[in-house]
């Protein structure tokens, strides 16, 4: 029964994490061309790296205090923490929904080509860019599969879990001024 138990546990996991790398690859342009297009009908779009940078960089930021709070909050109470969880994501709610695309002419829209997943693969082949994208697969890949250790590891060599939240903030804080310099 024990196999069973974690034997299933990894299958869903596995299975969480192959729908979560779909959508992400599904999703993964779709940011990056909203904000160009928005960008372009501003007049902006020889800014686009820099002010993506400043994007990326706030909003790594904005949930840094949250973070190194939530293992205090969680000494008050467990509904403390999914209170101010739930303010957060009502407010990104609502701004997602306050977004709105802007207007494209139609020779826009005539630039944009589709292309088949095999044509992909055998354009990235010929250009010869194919190798560089399976290592950064692969190097993704371990990325995720060992972040998912972070934590049992620092549980294991003896970091009180009250800190967790502190290590997020500090790696948080180290990530967003690296996105401002991008």
């Amino acid at each position: 029964t024990l196999c069973f138990v974690i034997g299933g546990s990894v299958f869903w996991f596995v299975l969480g994490q192959i729908v979560m790398n779909f959508a992400l690859a599904l999703s993964s342009g779709t940011g990056a061309a909203f904000m160009h297009d928005t960008l372009r009908a501003l007049g902006k779009d020889s800014q686009y790296a820099k002010i993506m940078g400043k994007v990326n960089s706030i909003g790594f930021a904005i949930p840094i205090p949250f973070v190194a709070a939530i293992p205090f909050l969680v000494l008050i109470s467990y509904r403390a923490a999914f209170g101010v969880s739930l303010i957060f994501d009502v407010i990104g709610l609502i701004s997602v929904i306050a977004l709105t695309s802007p207007k494209k002419t139609a020779k826009e829209i005539e630039e944009i080509s589709s292309k088949h997943p095999v044509e992909v693969l055998k354009e990235g082949w010929s250009l010869g860019v194919f190798k560089y994208f399976l290592l950064l697969a692969f190097m993704m890949g371990m990325s995720i599969g060992i972040h998912a250790f972070k934590a049992p590891y620092q549980e294991f060599v003896g970091v009180p879990v009250i800190y967790f939240g502190v290590f997020w903030a500090v790696s948080r804080i180290f990530i967003s001024i690296m996105l401002l310099a991008n």
